[in-house]
């Protein structure tokens, strides 16, 4: 019995496609360090701070490229310049993804992408999130907690947006970024509080 290639998934077909979901619970709790109540919040906020600077990041370079597909190649490489530039220093991943920033933009002047609606407002989401990202820095630790959770929750609402849209990201990125960006910023206010 064939199947159109639009119908529902059933079956196995059907749990496989709510992935997202346990993935980005999963990731939630262990970047929460959940397992491990009474952490210090400095290094929790630390850590949260430098992820926070790559969800804006990630939108705006698979806006650039144009294809959704892309988008889980440029969070797993995203992922690794943080980590290796967290050795560096705490702010070395906002320096770091702020050059890279500059040069996806200075990219888009270049060749005219600049002028598309839908990098325009990338764009505006990477300031905006990038604020947070880097605000955290510059603020009284108890401030920060709160600075690193807003931006969580703002991005939440910013990838479920993009979710009904289904661009620029792939729509399984969107769903779970969602749901890690929630959890995050639930578990920032509740842990470190």
């Amino acid at each position: 019995m064939s199947t159109h290639p639009h119908s529902p998934p059933t079956g196995l077909g059907r749990i496989l496609r709510w992935w997202p979901i346990p993935a980005a619970v999963v990731l939630a709790v262990f970047a929460l360090g959940l397992p491990f109540p009474g952490a210090e919040p400095g290094p929790l906020v630390t850590r949260l701070g430098q992820i926070l600077v790559i969800l804006p990041f990630i939108y705006l370079l698979t806006a650039k490229i144009g294809r959704p597909a892309a988008t889980w190649p440029v969070l797993f490489a995203s992922t690794a310049v943080v980590v290796a530039l967290q050795f560096v220093d705490e702010s070395a991943p906002a320096i770091g993804f702020g050059v890279l920033t500059l040069a996806v933009l200075a990219w888009s002047v270049a060749d005219g992408d600049w002028r598309s609606r839908g990098f325009r407002i990338q764009a505006t989401g990477m300031a905006l999130f990038g604020a947070f990202a880097v605000g955290w820095l510059f603020t009284a630790p108890e401030t920060a907690v709160y600075l690193i959770a807003a931006g969580w929750f703002l991005h939440a609402f910013w990838d479920l947006a993009h979710l009904r849209r289904g661009a620029p990201v792939a729509r399984s990125y969107a769903e779970w970024c969602a749901v890690v960006d929630l959890l995050i910023g639930v578990g920032v206010v509740l842990v470190l509080r």
